[in-house]
């Protein structure tokens, strides 16, 4: 196989979280798979991965903002921290 999957779905012990995950990433692979290949179809073999570059594009436009309370939640923010006077 390709992806080093060989079929086998059992749960090793200790390994279920792995397991789920695994699962998980083919219940999305197969829709993904399907809509690329439409998309492809229609506007040509590169539009999936424009789409997959907009779609991004836009995630991130949308999300921007939040990024710097996320990334430092423990330092004040740029609109709260106190300005130096010159």
């Amino acid at each position: 196989m390709l992806d080093g999957h060989d079929g086998d779905d059992t749960p090793p012990v200790g390994k279920s979280g792995r397991f789920r995950g695994n699962v998980a990433r083919h219940r999305c692979q197969v829709p993904g798979s399907a809509l690329g290949g439409l998309v492809a179809s229609a506007w040509g073999v590169t539009a999936p991965f424009w789409f997959a570059f907009a779609g991004s594009a836009l995630i991130l436009a949308l999300i921007w903002r939040s990024l710097l309370h996320i990334a430092h939640a423990d330092e004040p923010t740029r609109a709260s921290a106190p300005t130096e006077a010159a």
